[in-house]
């Protein structure tokens, strides 16, 4: 899986397409994680809709997340087309919100890739056509992330610590990131990549890679 989707980020970024990351609640940090930093792609374009931020109202989040009803407007911001990727991040997999994501992704003929955790496969989708993250994508990878999240027993006391999908997904999309842009490379077809501010040339390396996208991704 990790391959097959670093292939179809690859050819995104030959096509100069941008790469989408989306995720709601906590794995809305995955969206952050690949953009705009050292050692990561020019390219990828961050979905954020503050509707979604744990900052914004933590229940308010969690409510939206398990309904599928905002995705459409959500998705209309952003001009995803067929060269383009999208990376879409839900622990469980069977949320309305990321379900749908992915599932309008596919309609606009976007690549789409999700990462989910197969431990959920025990509990019922909460998407209105019954539909789960693994099956409105291109590539499905497992992060092997146990059920509930917490890793950590405590002695005594039923709730486990620990949560490990947003360290598991991280390390996901940045192999990934890492694996694209090195088969683009290969291809003749090397990606603008950003390197640290704090090293020597690193603003003024990094103000030509925001200087070519600027005008695409409007976080930057």
């Amino acid at each position: 899986g990790m391959e097959r989707a670093a292939a179809l980020l690859s050819k995104t970024l030959c096509e100069d397409g941008l790469i989408y990351l989306f995720g709601c609640g906590h794995s809305h940090m995955l969206a952050e994680e690949g953009f705009y930093r050292a050692g990561g792609l020019g390219a990828v374009c961050p979905m954020l809709p503050s509707e979604l931020m744990l900052h914004e109202g933590a229940a308010k989040s969690s409510s939206l997340e398990r309904m599928s009803v905002l995705a459409t407007e959500i998705i209309a911001r952003y001009p995803i087309s067929p060269r383009d990727s999208l990376v879409v991040f839900s622990n469980s997999g069977i949320n309305g919100m990321p379900v749908e994501m992915a599932r309008l992704g596919k309609e606009k003929g976007t690549r789409v890739i999700c990462v989910s955790s197969g431990a959920y496969d025990c509990e019922a989708s909460r998407h209105p056509m019954g539909l789960r993250l693994s099956d409105v994508c291109d590539v499905h990878i497992d992060n092997d992330v146990p059920h509930g999240d917490a890793s950590y027993e405590l002695k005594g006391m039923r709730a486990r610590m620990g949560p490990l999908s947003t360290f598991a997904g991280a390390y996901i999309l940045d192999c990934l990131l890492a694996r694209a842009a090195e088969l683009a490379a290969q291809s003749g077809n090397p990606p603008a990549i950003y390197i640290s501010g704090n090293v020597t040339g690193g603003r003024e390396q990094n103000e030509t890679v925001i200087a070519r996208y600027r005008g695409r991704i409007r976080a930057l």
